[in-house]
């Protein structure tokens, strides 16, 4: 006996070492940010506001398995009618998770408040999946990954002593899911992450029988304490578990401040929430499925294909994997909600169609835009139809077109209608092949505003309109045509032959198309 005595006496002091390497790098890691408890909320403690770099992250992530390897070594304590006499070292193994539970808190915390809506903040996110699934690391050679098994006590007592890690971030995250692009693949990827994780066994009836276990009364305790509670022995070890589960909230509000208010993840609020996302993630999901709803144009130019190739087929697969992320992440939570109804039908209620059919106005009630429209335009997922009924010709100067040569061409183009207005009417006016041969060159009367009457306004007429010439595209093309006529040594007798003809071929090529539709047309109605 006076052997074995020695051994723990040795053992326990050998284990100040250990909770000193271990509040150094809780101190170095976890505590960049300090917090002032004077403050309200959360937000207005923190006065640093440091981003822990992405090495930073991945330090505390490694930490924090090899912290649940450790603490899943400990030895099962059974009741028996001797007293056992426990190791120092098992008292640290059941202790070492409420060591550093409140910084580790406040760092999840504050990455979620402040960490940008990019696809960087996995990392963050992977680290906080990785605390909140301890059963995961029980073995160092083996990592648990079954997530269908029912969970064990030691991990339905994680769950309690650690509450808030599950309730107050899981709401964090989803008010950024909110805010993400989903239609990104790493976005949509970070939230199948955690719908898998919140969605695997009875995690999720675990989180609420601790919710109803803590939250004892209809209004839950969040007075603050102190420091001096966890620290007055100058050991972590005094600290024993029952009182950290008994008192999670407290241990929140002291973080969250004094105006904290607990919200349960199962309430009406956070149920809102997840009403809201859920319709996001279905609009996203339509919108992925249909690439032609986000307002996406078909690729009309040899330019425009040439710049495609290899590129689509890459955005085609992101599209098939992010809508297969969203269809997952909808399953789970619609399992962890018991919203399955909602997440259905949603689709049912975006917005209002157009004409053709398909929907892109952005979602608004009373002639204002809602907060899920404004999510759908800041996305480009959704947008208003603006139309311009006008004078064509008058349209505003759009950013493919050259203002100076826009301006130019408007005032050479009103100066030969005015020269030559009369005849041209005659001419688009006539009947047979000379009238569909003019028009490829001339622009036809606009469709006038409901406002005015059948008769033609005094600018609506057969007219020349030479705007096209400003564009870009077109003078781009003008300069390869020429190009390629100067590398074939034309002269510039030639070069004004060539044009001339390929106007004259584009004018007979079209009329005559027109005339076989039109025919064809006929043909088919009769």
């Amino acid at each position: 006996m006076g052997h074995g005595d020695s051994h723990l006496e040795s053992i326990g002091q050998e284990n100040w070492r250990s909770e000193i390497l271990i509040q150094v790098f809780v101190e170095f890691w976890l505590n960049q940010n300090s917090l002032y408890y004077d403050q309200k909320s959360f937000s207005q403690q923190v006065r640093a506001n440091v981003l822990p770099s992405q090495d930073l992250v991945r330090l505390v992530r490694m930490l924090v398995k090899h912290l649940h390897f450790f603490a899943n070594s400990a030895k099962e304590i059974h009741p028996s009618l001797y007293h056992q006499v426990d190791e120092p070292l098992e008292d640290l193994k059941r202790c070492i998770i409420p060591m550093v539970q409140n910084k580790l808190y406040a760092f999840f915390r504050h990455g979620f408040d402040r960490w940008p809506l990019d696809s960087s903040f996995r990392l963050m996110l992977e680290t906080w999946l990785s605390f909140i699934q301890p059963w995961r690391y029980m073995d160092p050679q083996n990592i648990n990954d079954d997530k269908d098994q029912p969970m064990s006590t030691a991990s339905k007592k994680f769950v309690g002593e650690n509450l808030h890690f599950y309730t107050i971030l899981f709401q964090e995250y989803i008010q950024r899911a909110l805010r993400h692009d989903l239609a990104a693949l790493k976005n949509a990827q970070m939230l199948f992450r955690v719908g898998k994780v919140f969605g695997q066994g009875d995690l999720h009836e675990v989180i609420d029988d601790a919710e109803h276990s803590v939250t004892n009364y209809h209004g839950v305790t969040t007075n603050r304490v102190s420091n001096a509670q966890l620290t007055a022995s100058g050991s972590f070890i005094s600290l024993s578990p029952t009182s950290s589960s008994t008192s999670v909230l407290q241990h929140v509000a002291e973080i969250e401040g004094p105006s904290f208010r607990y919200r349960s993840m199962f309430g009406f609020q956070c149920k809102q929430m997840m009403e809201q996302l859920l319709k996001n993630i279905s609009q996203v999901k339509s919108t992925l499925n249909n690439p032609q709803n986000a307002g996406q144009k078909p690729k009309m130019g040899i330019f425009d294909w040439l710049s495609s190739l290899g590129i689509d087929d890459a955005d085609s697969a992101n599209r098939a994997k992010a809508s297969g992320y969203l269809e997952y992440s909808m399953s789970y939570f619609g399992k962890i909600f018991q919203m399955e109804t909602i997440s259905h039908n949603t689709s049912m209620t975006w917005g209002t169609p157009t004409k053709s059919g398909e929907q892109t106005a952005p979602d608004m009630s009373g002639g204002e835009l809602t907060p899920l429209g404004r999510y759908q335009i800041v996305n480009g997922l959704r947008r208003f139809n603006v139309t311009y009924n006008g004078n064509p010709d008058l349209q505003p100067i759009r950013t493919y077109e050259n203002k100076c040569l826009v301006r130019f061409l408007h005032k050479l183009s009103t100066w030969l209608n005015t020269v030559w207005g009369n005849e041209i009417q005659d001419l688009c006016l006539t009947d047979g092949f000379i009238s569909t041969f003019a028009y490829q060159y001339f622009q036809p009367p606009y469709q006038q505003s409901p406002s005015h009457d059948d008769t033609l306004l005094p600018d609506n007429k057969p007219r020349i309109c030479l705007r096209f010439l400003a564009s870009y595209r077109s003078i781009i093309y003008l300069l390869v045509f020429f190009m390629v006529l100067y590398w074939l040594d034309f002269s510039l007798l030639g070069v004004v032959f060539v044009l001339l003809l390929t106007i004259l071929m584009y004018g007979v090529v079209g009329a005559s198309c027109t005339l076989l539709l039109s025919k064809e047309h006929i043909s088919h109605v009769d």
